[in-house]
């Protein structure tokens, strides 16, 4: 019976939270940068690269100039080729608009350190 509540629907607190987000917050802003993210994240999967961004892995905030990469499994050859196919990525971003934020600065290189 207690599953069966819970797969009705969602717990009130969190239906409370999102109420209040909803009302006080600023979810068009929010929305935004949500299709900001996806859209860097679409750009990285053509390129057939993926990455966290940094911010995921600080707890205090800190970390938006970063991104998180992983290699573990691959051999160096194949770290380089997703290199440059990331570093191709950036550079495309950084030259791009992206709604509701202001141009990005051109990156004049974006270099692996390999």
């Amino acid at each position: 019976m207690a599953k069966q509540g819970t797969d009705l629907h969602t717990g009130t607190l969190v239906q409370q939270a999102i109420y209040r987000y909803l009302t006080n917050g600023n979810p068009a802003g929010h929305l935004e940068a949500i299709r900001c993210e996806y859209g860097r994240l679409a750009r990285a999967a053509e390129a057939r690269v993926a990455f966290l961004p940094g911010d995921s892995f600080y707890a205090n905030g800190e970390g938006s100039g970063y991104l998180r990469l992983s290699f573990s499994r691959y051999r160096p050859e194949t770290i380089k080729e997703g290199t440059a196919r990331i570093c191709q990525v950036l550079r495309r971003l950084c030259n791009e608009e992206f709604p509701g934020r202001e141009k990005k600065k051109r990156v004049p290189e974006v270099v692996p350190l390999m």
